[in-house]
């Protein structure tokens, strides 16, 4: 075992019970998913979507964090916990055994989640009942406690794995995702990890039209003003903030095992975390003569635009603002203070004339009225 991958273990794994059922000689994916507080029926859908990959249950496995809410004696916390131990009670998972489970879901549920036990190898790690909670808990430690597992599994079978990181909002609808995924590691050997592409779809959960028409507006205000938001960055002369092509994002990561335990795991952030994991990635990669690599039109997920506050990075505070609060702007051509407009930014836009960053910015708000944004991320 690497010295490093060996030391990042210790530290991750100090006091912790891992999962006692081996890796599967022929498995070499692992999908982490997080869950804290998520409904039953959404963590199903993830992992039907898995399932549903040509090799699935031969080539791959699953690994889900149930994560511990904070312990603050509010209604979203009781709601939260609520929630956790119907999940941990779902007879889905391999190493548990849910002997409520008949009493608490529907017969449909019940058949789904042993089709799915059946046919995938999925686990589960309980931080979410008293005494098993992780210390100081948030999203970036949830995800690195579910990374520690992934490497020790493989470390444990002597081989390297790669490690697909997502959240519990993600399907995977294409069906030749591992084939994709494993001929771009195979033939490209220098790339240690790669950033997945990312299509965000309206809530399934919601079916009103007025509550999409609602989203749709916030996610088309909050478009424009980061778009509008780098149009003024460009002016000033200072860098763009906008994502470069590696950047990572928690709903689809992918990474080799033994380099993503030598580059430390993920931070302890309760938000950024993913992206903190793309810069020690890059940093390694430029130092050691390894690639990371940028597979976000090869290699897709689905996530809902839905109204979530489950980290700190969520849409929350972007899709809440006041949507008739119209933001004030410097007209490009007048100089007058007015309301920002797709009018106005597009104008903008002109000024920029065929730099990088005004095709990517007349791209952006040009598909602003389209339910999937995939240009940026």
């Amino acid at each position: 075992m690497h010295k490093r991958v060996g030391a990042y273990l210790q530290k991750t794994l100090k006091g912790e019970e891992t999962l006692a059922t081996s890796l599967d000689p022929r498995c070499r994916v692992t999908f982490m998913l997080p869950a804290y507080g998520e409904p039953v029926l959404r963590i199903l859908e993830v992992l039907e979507s898995i399932l549903h990959m040509q090799d699935a249950g031969s080539l791959s496995e699953v690994i889900c964090l149930v994560n511990n809410p904070e312990d603050d004696g509010t209604e979203r916390e009781r709601k939260a916990r609520r929630m956790n131990t119907l999940l941990l009670e779902l007879p889905v998972w391999r190493n548990a055994d849910a002997f409520f489970g008949a009493h608490r879901f529907s017969q449909e549920i019940i058949e789904r989640a042993q089709n799915i036990r059946e046919h995938l190898p999925v686990y589960v790690i309980d931080k979410s009942h008293m005494g098993k909670e992780l210390h100081a808990g948030n999203v970036g430690r949830a995800r690195n406690r579910v990374l520690a597992e992934a490497v020790l599994r493989y470390e444990r079978a002597g081989r390297e794995g790669l490690l697909v990181s997502t959240d519990a909002d993600v399907q995977f609808t294409d069906a030749h995702y591992l084939k994709k995924l494993l001929a771009l590691f195979d033939q490209e050997p220098e790339i240690i990890a790669a950033s997945g592409g990312v299509n965000f779809v309206f809530d399934p959960d919601t079916q009103a039209p007025e509550e999409r028409d609602r989203l749709r507006a916030a996610f088309d205000r909050f478009i424009l003003e980061r778009s509008w938001a780098e149009i003024e960055r460009f002016f000033k002369g200072a860098e763009s903030q906008m994502a470069p092509e590696q950047a990572f994002f928690g709903s689809h990561m992918i990474m080799r095992s033994r380099h993503a335990a030598v580059v430390g795991g993920f931070a302890p952030l309760a938000k950024h975390e993913d992206t903190q994991l793309g810069k020690a990635f890059r940093a390694y990669a430029v130092k050691n003569g390894f690639r990371v690599g940028n597979a976000k039109r090869l290699l897709r997920a689905q996530t809902a635009l839905r109204e979530s506050n489950r980290t700190a990075a969520s849409f929350l505070p972007a899709l809440l603002r006041d949507l008739d609060a119209s933001k004030q702007v410097q007209h490009p051509q007048t100089g007058e203070r007015v309301p920002l407009t797709h009018a106005v930014a597009e104008q903008a836009c002109e000024r920029l004339e065929m730099s990088h960053t005004g095709r990517i910015l007349q791209r952006e708000i040009g598909d602003l009225s389209r339910l999937l944004y995939k240009n940026a991320l």
